[in-house]
């Protein structure tokens, strides 16, 4: 229960748009100190002291962002909404109607910081502390007005966000994804080999070359190549785990990156492969066959060393005949 409870509080959020964009509200963020700096001339000490748990945020979640890549979304939210909750009230109450236009730009950062569920639980608890402090301090009326103004911003930052993610999705996949095959392609092998390795999981690299391509696409023409490639890759999405991710790294070289599988678990998938191309009537009157490489990860491997063993392992393969499953 600690554990689910402790890890639902320390969560990473790992959407690098997301990181990005609260990395931005931290350097946004920091010109809260001006402020601070007004309020400590002013003798301002109550102002003072609500600054401070913001600026305090602000600085450790740069840290984190900067030099860690880290962003615990749940923590962030505990801690950031309620300052800014008391920071919005502090405001209101000292500065009055200006102070309430801080609720505008509070609502906006939300949505840039947090993702969907947590954007709106955010801005909901600002918007409540925005209401409950102008009914206070300027009655039901302009409470209401202000409320309702708030309401469209909040829609409006949520439909530009969503849209944005969108697209910055779309674009993020048509980046790591070969647009024959739908695989991935090497621009994600870097970062999902050091993912593998950084998780410390029982890591397998299939690496299989498809045999005598040359002579497929001089003999039956680059489409027919291009269709056998294609038929490849659902074969290998057929036996592909759900953790696993397959890559296409160019021309007729392939690589299944799998993770909490064993050497004999990774053999017997492997086989399985082979033989099904083999069996399959890829191209009429002519049997397409697979040569694969096998390779666990060593602890103190570096990716690229990883990498290397698999592909002297499929090298291994087509000296001894092709056609057939190696391990290095």
């Amino acid at each position: 229960m600690f554990k689910k409870l402790f890890n639902f509080i320390f969560f990473n959020e790992k959407r690098e748009f997301i990181q990005k964009n609260a990395l931005m509200m931290t350097y946004i963020g920091c010109l809260q100190l001006i402020i601070t700096i007004t309020d400590i001339f002013r003798g301002r000490y109550q102002s003072i002291i609500a600054d401070i748990p913001v600026l305090s945020i602000m600085f450790i979640g740069w840290i984190l962002l900067k030099k860690y890549k880290y962003y615990p979304s749940h923590l962030a939210f505990f801690t950031a909404v309620p300052a800014l909750s008391w920071l919005l009230y502090d405001s209101v109450e000292h500065n009055g109607m200006l102070g309430i236009i801080w609720s505008f730009p509070m609502i906006a950062i939300l949505f840039f910081c947090f993702y969907k569920y947590l954007a709106w639980l955010s801005a909901g608890i600002i918007f409540t502390v925005s209401f409950l402090s102008s009914w206070k301090f300027f009655g039901l009326a302009e409470a209401l007005r202000i409320s309702s103004a708030l309401i469209m911003v909040a829609f409006c930052f949520f439909a530009i966000f969503s849209n944005v993610y969108k697209q910055y999705t779309i674009l993020e996949n048509k980046a790591i994804t070969d647009h024959m095959t739908g695989l991935f392609n090497r621009s994600y092998l870097q970062e999902c080999l050091l993912k593998s390795i950084e998780n410390n999981s029982h890591s397998v690299a299939m690496m299989l070359d498809l045999d005598h391509f040359k002579y497929i696409n001089d003999t039956f023409g680059h489409f027919v190549g291009d269709e056998v490639l294609i038929e490849l890759a659902q074969v290998f999405r057929d036996y592909a785990g759900s953790d696993d991710a397959i890559f296409r790294l160019g021309g007729e070289e392939f690589l299944i990156i799998m993770n909490n599988t064993s050497l004999e678990q990774a053999k017997i998938l492997a086989e399985n492969i082979r033989s099904t191309i083999e069996s399959q009537q890829l191209i009429e009157d002519h049997v397409v066959t697979i040569s694969i490489g096998l390779s666990v990860h060593k602890k103190g491997d570096s990716y690229s060393q990883w990498l290397k063993n698999a592909d002297y392992a499929v090298y291994k393969a087509k000296k001894c005949g092709r056609n057939k499953v190696v391990v290095n």
